[in-house]
């Protein structure tokens, strides 16, 4: 993992569109920023490496485990969720600080880190965009993938072959959004264009 300049962990509220000034149609993302907490700070004496571990959607205490708990008895709250950031000014930060959202300014260039919708075991239509087979009756071939073998000299199905299976839930990155508008006092963020994720999801922003 690379440092970066700065970072922060939304929620995906959902999308909307917006038109600006000329009267052009703006796809918007709208991101809440939740509270990120640093909770601890790894550094390179120690842990290897410096980075910052943030905790993010804040759960009650009497649900969580007690290693947990004793885990972070420097800030006395408990989280859901945990991930690191490198940051290069690890200095200016604090166990127990928020991580702020006006690191972030509007038509600023960022980057989005997201898990895609997870749609279960697809086919190869549906997963690879196949074309399908004729709908006539009797055909018998409507949305099957067809042929996997080689040929009778090698006499077998190479590894790596598109065929149905795990189709999303995987980690995506968008990279060059612009930050259209930031709306501070209630903590979202508005970017450009869509990014990856169910509503609901975590996104990570980052530069």
């Amino acid at each position: 993992m690379k440092a970066i300049n700065k970072g922060i962990f939304t929620k995906k509220e959902g999308m909307t569109q917006i038109f600006n000034e000329k009267g052009e149609l703006i796809p918007i993302t709208v991101l809440s920023v939740l509270e990120n907490i640093v909770v601890q700070k790894k550094t390179k004496d120690k842990e290897g490496y410096d980075a910052l571990k943030i905790g993010y959607d804040e759960m009650k205490e009497s649900k969580a485990i007690k290693p947990l708990i004793g885990m972070h008895k420097a800030v006395n709250r408990v989280f859901k969720n945990y991930q690191e950031l490198r940051l290069t000014n690890l200095d200016l930060v604090n166990v127990g600080d928020s991580i702020p959202l006006s690191q972030f300014s509007e038509n600023e260039i960022v980057n989005a880190i997201g898990t895609s919708k997870g749609r279960g075991f697809t086919g190869t239509v549906k997963r690879y965009n196949f074309t399908i087979g004729p709908i006539t009756h009797g055909s018998k071939h409507h949305r099957r993938k067809g042929t996997s073998g080689a040929g009778t000299g090698q006499a077998k199905v190479f590894r790596g072959q598109k065929t149905a299976g795990h189709h999303g839930h995987a980690q995506i990155t968008v990279k060059n959004i612009q930050v259209f508008k930031i709306v501070a006092d209630k903590n979202i963020i508005l970017v450009r264009g869509s990014v990856p994720g169910p509503n609901g999801s975590f996104v990570k922003l980052f530069n």
